[in-house]
C-alpha cells in the first residue's frame, strides 16, 4: 500500500474541493436571466441532460463503493475500478457534475452562470490531472488504464503512450 498523502497534498486536495464547491454553488445560486431563448424542446433536453447526469453520478459512485471520497486522493479502500462507467471514462463523476452544471446553465439561461460553469470545467481538467498523478502511484495499472480510457468523454483525453489504441 502506498504511503498516505503528504500534508501539502491534502491541503491542495481540500483547496480543489473547496474551489469546486464554490463554483457549483455559484452556478446554482445564479438567478435566471433569460439571456438566450429556450424553446420547449430545449427545455426538455435540459431536463434530460440533468437527469442523465444524476444517474451517471450515482452509477459511478456505486461502482467506486468504499473508494468514494470527496478528496481527489485515493483512500486505499479499494482496488482500481475499471468496470461500470469507469470502463469508458476515468472520471465519470466529474463528467456527471459538468453535465449537470450544463443543465443548470441551460435552465437559467445566464451568461454569468455559463462563465462560472466554464470555470468549473477548467478546474476539473486541472483537478483530474492532479488526481491522476496520485492514482498512478497508488495503482500500478493506472497508466495503462489511462492510455485506453478517455478522461471525461469516451475515447477523448487518453494518457499518452503506446498501450491500447493510439488516437481517438
Amino acid at each position: 500500500m502506498p504511503m498516505p498523502p503528504s500534508r501539502r497534498d491534502r491541503t491542495i486536495a481540500y483547496a480543489l474541493v473547496a474551489a469546486q464547491a464554490g463554483l457549483i454553488a455559484g452556478v446554482l445560486l445564479m438567478p435566471e436571466r433569460h439571456d438566450w431563448p429556450l424553446p420547449g424542446a430545449a427545455r426538455i433536453a435540459v431536463w434530460i441532460v440533468f437527469g442523465a447526469a444524476g444517474a451517471l453520478g450515482l452509477w459511478a459512485a456505486k461502482w467506486l463503493g468504499r473508494g468514494l471520497t470527496a478528496l481527489p486522493l485515493p483512500n486505499g479502500r479499494t482496488d482500481l475500478v475499471v468496470r461500470g462507467p469507469y470502463r469508458w471514462v476515468r472520471h465519470p463523476i466529474y463528467t456527471a457534475v459538468m453535465a449537470g452544471t450544463a443543465g443548470v446553465v441551460g435552465s437559467t439561461r445566464s451568461w454569468p452562470a455559463a462563465a462560472v460553469g466554464a470555470g468549473l470545467v477548467v478546474l476539473f481538467g486541472f483537478k483530474a490531472r492532479w488526481e491522476e498523478r496520485h492514482l498512478a502511484v497508488a495503482f500500478p495499472g493506472y497508466t495503462d488504464y489511462g492510455r485506453r480510457t478517455g478522461r471525461f468523454v469516451p475515447g477523448v483525453g487518453r494518457l499518452p503512450g503506446s498501450s491500447g489504441s493510439s488516437a481517438a
